[in-house]
Parts: structure tokens; sequence; C-alpha cells
């Protein structure tokens, strides 16, 4: 056996990261990458806490056969703050922080002869003890890393669906399971409304692998869907096949710009106890009374400001897609999918405005090969 062989064979990558975007979008794509340049390495994957998260993220991990392993948060804090040892038998390894508090892997290498490495959104280092900061604005968006090594054939994937070919409206309900309850009735009787005046309008309906089948049978045992296509699947391929998307904030509205296609991002205010912030924020508008007042400030100052949520206009610090901060009813969603859909001016105008901010990076790459080195 070669040298190199033999370090990849004790190499144990150990990941952190917390909620759904970071899962998706960083790391399952640098999951597949690592495994397929390095197939006998070992990788973990040590979740933390996060108000984002949806309570499914260990159980979508642990389908992916790149994954060797996948600690629960409470199991991941036993290790951090010492509780419990972290097992492991490689004599070669790297800690890696994608998403989260980034104090944790700090903790943990404390305990181990690995070093750490880290990517972030953000300008500044992620902490004293990372070896190495990896940063989206000067190695490249790892998203898109990802996207790049896709190819997509509208005809397979019309295909692997049972759909035929149409002009679709691709609607991301989300994946926290209480707001895709919450959206999807509002998706549903618009998408009826739209359909009563254009008996031609396709819809296709995504749903998040962190959504559970539960949460698809309670909706499917309570509404008609027999005039949209609601899909489990790989949510890429049904954005390659779309003419619009329609988005709640998040990860999505960066993928499509990616992917070329249009979006309307939209953020219904009628239940904002369902807001989700970061950090003190998160358990301040929880404080009884204060909490439901400060919601009320915030809702004003959203109507009033409008400030960018969408993506790629907080990437490109303008507006680039169309966003929609409002009380929405059906008929409010209908006209405002309707206008956008049917206007082919302002979807030529969005793609070419996503010019310069969707270029593709192989960030992943210089990770794994850094990492490793």
């Amino acid at each position: 056996m070669k040298n190199s062989e033999k370090i990849i064979n004790e190499f144990h990558l150990i990941i952190f990261s917390n909620s759904p975007g970071e899962i998706s979008s960083w790391v399952i794509p640098l999951a597949k990458s690592f495994k397929y340049i390095h197939p006998s390495c070992f990788i973990s994957i040590l979740l933390t806490p996060c108000d984002y998260a949806t309570g499914n993220e260990a159980q979508h991990l642990t389908e992916h056969d790149c994954i060797d392993e996948v600690y629960l948060p409470k199991q991941t804090m036993s290790f951090v703050f010492f509780k419990k040892k972290f097992n492991t038998d490689k004599t070669k390894g790297a800690i890696l922080y994608l998403g989260g508090d980034p104090m944790y892997p700090q903790l943990l290498s404390l305990r181990l002869p690995f070093p750490v490495y880290g990517y972030t959104e953000h300008k500044k280092k992620l902490g004293f003890f990372y070896k190495k900061t990896f940063f989206k604005h000067i190695d490249g968006d790892l998203m898109s890393s990802s996207i790049a090594k896709r190819t997509f054939s509208q005809e397979n994937i019309l295909s692997k669906y049972h759909l035929k070919g149409a002009p679709y409206c691709l609607f991301m309900p989300g994946s926290r399971p209480k707001h895709f309850h919450l959206f999807i009735p509002l998706i549903l009787e618009s998408i009826r409304l739209i359909q009563n005046e254009d008996s031609s309008f396709q819809a296709l309906i995504s749903v998040s692998p962190f959504i559970t089948d539960n949460d698809v049978t309670r909706i499917s045992s309570k509404y008609d869907l027999s005039n949209v296509h609601l899909i489990r699947g790989d949510s890429l391929e049904l954005m390659a096949i779309s003419r619009l998307m329609i988005s709640l904030p998040g990860t999505n509205t960066a993928q499509a710009m990616y992917m070329n296609l249009p979006t309307l991002m939209v953020l219904p205010l009628n239940n904002p106890e369902q807001f989700v912030f970061d950090g003190l924020f998160q358990l301040i508008f929880k404080l009884p009374l204060i909490g439901s007042f400060l919601r009320f400030l915030l809702i004003k100052i959203l109507l009033i400001k409008k400030p960018f949520l969408a993506l790629p206009n907080l990437i490109a610090k303008k507006e680039i897609v169309p966003e929609l901060i409002t009380y929405f009813t059906a008929d409010t969603l209908k006209s405002a999918v309707l206008d956008l859909y049917n206007d082919q001016a302002r979807l030529d105008s969005i793609i070419s405005n996503y010019k310069g901010y969707n270029e593709f990076s192989d960030v992943d790459q210089k990770i794994c090969d850094y990492i490793v080195k």
C-alpha cells in the first residue's frame, strides 16, 4: 500500500453542522466529493442545537452512503463539553465546521489531535483554533460547486417524475414542518384560483427531504391534490424543468439563481409566531408579552423598510428577484404569481440580472485537497 493510500485509510473527517440549508447545500455535497476522492475515509456528522433545525436532519443524513455516522445535537454537546469521550480509531483526521456555532469544533479539537478547518459566508475568521478558514467571498460559494458538477436532461427528469412537458410553476413550501403545514393550504388554494382562470397552468410542489412521510400523509388526507404534482424528489431537477419558482426566504432562492430560474420570494406575515431568528433575538421573541409586542414591531418594520431577504438580493445588494412581504390571502398569492408567470420580459430580466452573481466555484475541491495534504 502506498503511503498516501494509508493516510486516507486512516483519515477521519468530522463535520459540524446544524440546519437544512447547510446540510443540503454544504454538508452532503462536500461529503460526497470527499468520499468520491477518498473512498476509504470515515465521515462523521455532529449536529448542533439550532432554532432553524427541523429535527429530521439526522434521519436524512443517514440515507446517504457517503456518511458513516451521525450524532444528534444532544450527543454532540456531550462530546463538546467533556461529558463523553469522542472515540476514533483513525490516526489522521480533520474537524470541519459547516454551519452552527463555530465554538463547538474548537472545543472538540482540545480533545482530539486533529486540526480544525471551517467554511463561512462571513468575512471574519471563525476562531483562534482554526487552522484555516475558507471564505465564501474569497474561495467561492460551496453551494455553487455542487451544482456545477450536475447536468440536467429535461427529457430524463420528466420521465423520472412521470410528467409531461409544460412551463411548470414550482412552489417550495419550506423544509420546516410548521412552515410547510401553514404554507401548503395557501399554495393549494391559490393554484385552484389560478387554474380557474387558466386551466393550462401546471404546478409542482417540491417536498423537502426534511419533511416526513407523516407530514405528507396529513396534507394528502386533508386537501385535494388532483390539480397539482406533489413531488418528493431532487429539488434541483424540479428547478431545471420549471419556468418560475415561488419560495419562502432561504437556500432555495440561491440555488434557483445558479439554476437560472426566475424566483418570486414570498414572506407571509399571517403567522409571525413561526418566524425564526438567530441567537439572542430568538430567545427575546419567545418571552411572554414582550415577545409578542416585539414581533408586532418587527412586522411593522418589515412592511415599512422592506429589507432584502432573498439570497440573490443579499448577495447583489440590490433587487434581482422580486420579494413580496405581506399578509397573504390565496387571491393575493394568485395575482402575484400570475403577474410574474405571464410576464416573459420580467422573467428574462431576472435571468439576465443573475449574471455576475451566479458564477460557479471549485471550493469543495479546495477544501478536500487542503485538509488531507
